[in-house]
């Protein structure tokens, strides 16, 4: 899916939307484009990402965006215009 994702945001079209929920396969794809190796070859200006399950609470107090910002937004340089809570 990482790989996916850096073609993706080279595409010929506008932009391109990602959903997000906090699974644990999400989370772990969402550190992987987070590393060097991938980071660095995405066009993070064309990418999109929605939280589709923003309103669940963990018992911690932490709420979905909590983990994606953990993951991957606090990591690399994408407009906040990009980021739909």
């Amino acid at each position: 899916m990482a790989e996916k994702i850096v073609v993706y945001s080279h595409e010929s079209r506008d932009c391109f939307h990602i959903a997000l929920t906090a699974n644990p396969v999400v989370l772990r794809v969402l550190e992987i484009i987070a590393s060097p190796e991938y980071s660095e070859s995405i066009a993070w200006s064309r990418l999109h990402f929605w939280c589709v399950d923003e309103t669940h609470m963990e018992p911690n107090g932490h709420d979905h965006f909590f983990f994606f910002n953990d993951r991957l937004f606090s990591k690399i340089d994408i407009p906040s215009k990009n980021i739909h809570r």
